[in-house]
């Protein structure tokens, strides 16, 4: 279900969006783990930059972490993914607080999991995230409770939406997009103990 719900094409295919801009993610398919990232340039131009700092032996790429692991496993190991383009026709302003807002979104389920490459939120302009997978970064915002309603109407609270996404055996996108849409539709990729249900912060 989770690999539908946001673009799993290979980088190759992503560099025709030339004029495309958003939030996106460069996942090492050995660990898991992942660096998510928010431009307001377009995607092509974005990855570029990133394979050349990653690739390059002089210069240095915002998470040191990532960069070790790129060497240690390969470039065939990462694949970079769009989890959401930004809308048209935004002044720059506009698309910047955009992309950082979809950005922070995406990435509270998964930073109490410790599983991103990310020291900042938006590269080296955002907020420092969670010190307890950084090294001595500042205190992030505490979890935010969430319920689930399931299809019985019965309500399920969880202290965090990565307790909720243990609990109910999704990955990350699918709580982003549930999140933002308030719950999960009756589509056949949907599991069948989702669908028809909704979630939302206590």
């Amino acid at each position: 279900m989770d690999d539908a719900t946001y673009d799993t094409r290979d980088p190759e295919e992503i560099m025709d969006l030339k004029e495309d801009y958003g939030v996106y993610q460069i996942v090492n398919t050995i660990t898991g783990k992942r660096y998510v990232g928010a431009t307001t340039m377009c995607f092509e131009k974005r990855f570029y930059m990133h394979r050349w700092s990653l690739n390059s032996k002089k210069h240095s790429h915002s998470s040191k972490e990532l960069k070790k692991d790129w060497h240690r496993y390969g470039e065939d190991a990462f694949r970079f993914l769009i989890i959401e383009s930004g809308p048209k026709d935004l002044s720059r302003h506009k698309k910047k607080a955009w992309c950082n807002r979809v950005e922070k979104q995406y990435i509270d389920p998964i930073v109490e999991d410790g599983d991103l490459y990310n020291r900042r939120l938006g590269g080296s302009s955002g907020g420092f995230l969670n010190p307890d997978h950084g090294q001595g970064l500042c205190q992030p915002t505490p979890p935010v409770p969430v319920i689930w309603t399931d299809q019985q109407g019965r309500d399920h609270l969880y202290k965090s939406q990565a307790a909720a996404m243990r609990a109910l055996g999704i990955k990350n996108t699918s709580m982003y997009l549930a999140m933002k849409r308030g719950g999960w539709g009756t589509a056949n990729r949907t599991p069948a103990h989702l669908k028809g249900t909704s979630i939302r912060r206590a």
